[in-house]
């Protein structure tokens, strides 16, 4: 085990994805579970998506922990003060501004539409 102190750990609705069930296309906010170690590194919690199916036949796309969940094990984690670092994925953070994002979404748009990859 690798247990990792933790310095920072935040809890959010992340991007969105979409998915095809029974009533069509459907925008999902994927809930966040992110900690910032002692030593500066970065890590997040795998939430997968499942699809399951009701007892009434209709398809449902539900993750592996929901926003709730995740504040609840961020309470934990905060107070416990570490992670087990196996369980959780290191990742570098994006520190673009706001605008430069944007800015690079739009290049990104006006390149797929050039190339007609977007309609």
């Amino acid at each position: 085990m690798t247990n990792t102190p933790i310095k920072e750990v935040h809890a959010y609705e992340g991007h969105a994805i979409e998915v095809r069930g029974d009533d069509g296309p459907e925008a999902l906010l994927v809930p966040r579970l992110e900690v910032v170690a002692k030593d500066g590194r970065h890590f997040a919690l795998p939430n997968d998506l499942k699809k399951g199916e009701s007892e009434d036949g209709f398809t449902f796309f539900e993750f592996r922990f929901s926003l709730d969940k995740a504040r609840a094990m961020s309470d934990v984690i905060s107070s416990r003060g570490f992670i087990n670092a196996e369980h959780w994925v290191e990742f570098q953070p994006d520190t673009r501004s706001m605008e430069d994002k944007a800015f690079d979404d739009y290049e990104a748009e006006c390149n797929d539409r050039r190339e007609g990859g977007a309609a």
